[in-house]
C-alpha cells in the first residue's frame, strides 16, 4: 500500500459513489401517520393493520403483558400468547406445531441454519427471497440455485449431488414478480430424492389456498413430514414477528439450536396478540383471500389497458417490468404525484437489468382507487415513452445573435465530475459570453459549502471576472468545507430539498434570459440527509421548468479523467436528463501525455467532440482579458470560437495578450 494508510471507512465513500452511479441509491422518507396516497406498496394484503379488532388486540396485550417480552423465550419463559398464537398458526396451515420469531426474515435464518450443515445440499431457486439467500449463506450447506420456477433443473441438481442430506427451498409466492411455484411438484422431487421442501409462505399466506391457509395447502402437502413452512406476522396478518410451522421434531431442533431463537427478545406481546386475532378474522372471514385475489386480477386489467405488461399473478403481487433503476424511480414518483403509492424493487432486490414497480392488491379497495390507480399508471406510462436519451434541440447563444427576442428563461446547469475541476471558471466563462451577447444573465449557486460570512465565494470570483454587473443569487452557504449534506448536519440547520431549491431558481427564469445554475462538487453530491443529489435537483428542474435545462459537464483533463467523466454522464443519462457538453476546466500550462491522449479518447468516449477547455490561471485575469480567454475557449455554441482540438495550450496570460489572430490553443 502507498500514500499512507486509508481512513477506515473511505471504502464507504467509494461504495456510495459507485451506488450513486448505477442509479441504486436509497434513502429512508417520512411516512405520515394518515396514508395521504392510495396504498397499492404495502403488503397489508387483508388491510388489517389498522383494523380496530386487531389494534384493541395489541392494545389490551400491551396493557396485561407490557411493552416488551423483556429477554429471550428461553431465559424468561414465553407467555402464554406466544404458544397460543403458535398453536393458533399449525393448525390453520395444517402443521403439527409451529415456533414464533421477532422477524420472518429471523425465522428463514433459522430453519436453514439449524436444519443444513456442511454435509447438505441446498438446491434454491434463483429468485428467492434475501432471507433465504443469506439462510443458506449462514448454514455452511453447498448451494445450487436453479432457473426460476424450473422444476426439472432442481431435479437435475438434487439427482447429481453427493451430499448424504438435501433441502430443496423456494418462496411460495414470490414477492417481486408474484409467480406461484409449481409446489406438488417440488415436493414430489424432493420426496424421490430423500430431500426435504422448505416453503416460504410469507406472500402466499392470507392470500393462497383454503381460506387463505397458504400455498402448500393449496397443493396438498401441508402436514407432510418432510415439509416444513415459514411465514411472516407482518404482511396479510397485518402484524410483525415470523414462525416455522412443521413436524414436532423440527421444532423442537430450533428451539435447541436456532440462534435467532436462542439469542434473541421473544415477540412483543402487542404484535403476537394482533397477529393472533387476524387469524381469528381469517377463520371467521374466510372469502377476504378471494377479495384480494379478485383484487389483483383487477389490477392486472387495469395496468395493461394503461400500457404496461403485468406479469401474472397468482396472489396479491402485480409486477410490472421497467429494467432501467432510475427510470424505476421516475415512474414511481409520477405514480405519487397522481396519487398513488407503487413499490420499486431495484437491485440488490432484482437482478441487474430487471428493476419494476410493483403493485400490491388489498382487500376493500374500491372501483374508484382502481380508477386512480389506471390514471396514475398511464401518466407514468406516457412519461416514460416521451423520455429521449437522445439530446433534444437546445437554445443556442452566440454573440452575433444579439440580445434575446424574448425572455425566455433559458436554463444552463454546470456540474462536474468532482470537486476542483473548474466549475466556477466555466460558469464565470459562459457568463461573460452571455453578457457579451446582449443577454441579461442570472447565476446561481444552490449550495455554497467551506466558504465564511468574509470569505469570497464561487459567486464572487464570477462577478469579479466579469465586466458586468451580474445579478448573483447564494441560496444556501455552510462554512464548513463540507459535502452539502454533512455540512448542513454538522451546522445543525435543515438542508433544503431539490424541489425547494428548484422552485426558487424557476422563478427567477422569468427575470432572466439566461440562469447558470453551478453545482457544488459532482453531479452525485448530496444535499441532504434524505439523499437527493445535485443529478436530482437538474431532474427537479426539467419539471418544474417545462423544459430539460441545457447541462454543462466540467472534467479535469488529467489521468482519471475518462472513468469519471463516463461515470458521471451514464448517471445523468439513467435520469433520463439530456446529453452533456463536456468542457475540460484548469488545462495545465505543461500538459503530460495523459492529458494529450484524453484529447483523442474523451471524444469517443462520449460519442461528441470536447466543448472547450479552459487553462488555469483564469481566475487571476482581469475581466477583459477573462473574456478573450473564454471566446477562444469554448465551442461556438457557447459563443466562442473553440476549434476542437487542443494540444498543449498557452497559459492564460499568454492567451489573453496574444494577438486577435493568435488566440487559439497551439496545436501540439
Amino acid at each position: 500500500m502507498t500514500g499512507g494508510p486509508a481512513n477506515v471507512w473511505d471504502h464507504l465513500a467509494s461504495a456510495a459513489a459507485a451506488r450513486s452511479a448505477a442509479g441504486l441509491t436509497r434513502s429512508l422518507r417520512p411516512r405520515p401517520a394518515d396514508p395521504t396516497l392510495i396504498d397499492a406498496a404495502s403488503n397489508d394484503y387483508l388491510s388489517l393493520a389498522r383494523d380496530p379488532r386487531l389494534v384493541e388486540a395489541a392494545a389490551d396485550a400491551t396493557r396485561r403483558w407490557g411493552a416488551g417480552s423483556t429477554a429471550s423465550r428461553l431465559v424468561v419463559g414465553a407467555l402464554e400468547l406466544h404458544g397460543e398464537l403458535e398453536s393458533a398458526l399449525a393448525g390453520f396451515v395444517g402443521t403439527e406445531a409451529g415456533l414464533l420469531f421477532s422477524s420472518g426474515y429471523l425465522a428463514n435464518l433459522a430453519v436453514l441454519t439449524a436444519l443444513a450443515d456442511s454435509e447438505t445440499l441446498i438446491v434454491a431457486d434463483r429468485l428467492n427471497h434475501a432471507s433465504l439467500i443469506d439462510g443458506c449463506r449462514l448454514s455452511r450447506a453447498s448451494v445450487a440455485v436453479y432457473p426460476h420456477l424450473d422444476a426439472d433443473a432442481a431435479a437435475r441438481l438434487l439427482a447429481e449431488r453427493r451430499h448424504p442430506r438435501a433441502i430443496l427451498v423456494t418462496d411460495a409466492v414470490f414477492s417481486v414478480d408474484g409467480g406461484l411455484a409449481p409446489l406438488a411438484r417440488l415436493h414430489r422431487i424432493a420426496r424421490e430424492h430423500g430431500a426435504a421442501l422448505v416453503v416460504d409462505e410469507a406472500h402466499a399466506l392470507g392470500i393462497v389456498g383454503p381460506g387463505g391457509r397458504g400455498a402448500a395447502a393449496a397443493a396438498g402437502i401441508a402436514g407432510e413430514a418432510d415439509v416444513v413452512v415459514s411465514a411472516t406476522l407482518s404482511k396479510s396478518l397485518g402484524a410483525q414477528g415470523g414462525a416455522v410451522l412443521g413436524p414436532v421434531q423440527v421444532i423442537d431442533a430450533l428451539v435447541n439450536t436456532a440462534r435467532t431463537m436462542i439469542f434473541d427478545t421473544g415477540l412483543a406481546p402487542a404484535p403476537t396478540a394482533a397477529a393472533l386475532a387476524a387469524i381469528r378474522i381469517l377463520e371467521s372471514e374466510p372469502e377476504l383471500p378471494a377479495e384480494v385475489r379478485r383484487v389483483a386480477e383487477q389490477l392486472c386489467d387495469v395496468a395493461a389497458a394503461a400500457g404496461w405488461s403485468p406479469a401474472p399473478s397468482r396472489g396479491a403481487v402485480v409486477s410490472l417490468p421497467v429494467g432501467d433503476p432510475d427510470v424505476a424511480v421516475a415512474a414511481q414518483a409520477v405514480c405519487a404525484a397522481h396519487g398513488v403509492s407503487v413499490g420499486c424493487f431495484r437491485p440488490p432486490s432484482v437482478p441487474a437489468g430487471e428493476s419494476c414497480l410493483r403493485l400490491t392488491a388489498r382487500a376493500g379497495m374500491t372501483s374508484d382507487q382502481l380508477e386512480v390507480v389506471g390514471l396514475a399508471l398511464g401518466a407514468a406510462r406516457a412519461d416514460l415513452a416521451a423520455s429521449d436519451p437522445r439530446r433534444p434541440p437546445t437554445r443556442t447563444i452566440r454573440a452575433a445573435d444579439g440580445p434575446a427576442s424574448d425572455r425566455d428563461g433559458a436554463l444552463r446547469v454546470v456540474t462536474g465530475t468532482g470537486t476542483g475541476v473548474g466549475k466556477t471558471i466555466v460558469t464565470a466563462a459562459l457568463a461573460s459570453l452571455a453578457a457579451a451577447a446582449g443577454l441579461d444573465v442570472v447565476v446561481v449557486k444552490p449550495v455554497q459549502t467551506g466558504v465564511g460570512p468574509d470569505d469570497e465565494g464561487d459567486l464572487d470570483v464570477v462577478r469579479r471576472l466579469n465586466e458586468a454587473d451580474l445579478h448573483c443569487v447564494e441560496l444556501v452557504r455552510y462554512p464548513d468545507p463540507l459535502s452539502p449534506e454533512a455540512a448542513a448536519r454538522v451546522s445543525g440547520r435543515p438542508a433544503p430539498t431539490v424541489t425547494e431549491l428548484a422552485s426558487r431558481i424557476v422563478e427567477l427564469r422569468r427575470s432572466a434570459d439566461l440562469v447558470l445554475v453551478e453545482g457544488a462538487g459532482g453531479a452525485l453530491v448530496r444535499f441532504n440527509d434524505a439523499g437527493e443529489t445535485f443529478a436530482d435537483l437538474m431532474g427537479a428542474l426539467a419539471r418544474a421548468g417545462g423544459s430539460a435545462p441545457e447541462l454543462v459537464v466540467v472534467a479535469d483533463p488529467a489521468l482519471g479523467t475518462l472513468n469519471h467523466t463516463a461515470l458521471t454522464l451514464e448517471a445523468l443519462r439513467r435520469r433520463g436528463l439530456p446529453d452533456a457538453d463536456v468542457v475540460l476546466g484548469s488545462w495545465p500550462a505543461e500538459d503530460d501525455l495523459a492529458c494529450q491522449q484524453n484529447l483523442i479518447d474523451l471524444p469517443e468516449l462520449i460519442g461528441a467532440p470536447i466543448s472547450g477547455a479552459l487553462p488555469a490561471g483564469c481566475a487571476s485575469l482581469s475581466p477583459a482579458e477573462f473574456r478573450a480567454v473564454a471566446e477562444a475557449g469554448l465551442a461556438p455554441h457557447f459563443g466562442g470560437r473553440f476549434n476542437g482540438t487542443i494540444g498543449t495550450m498557452t497559459t492564460a496570460a499568454e492567451s489573453a495578450a496574444a494577438p486577435e489572430s493568435t488566440r487559439e490553443p497551439r496545436m501540439a
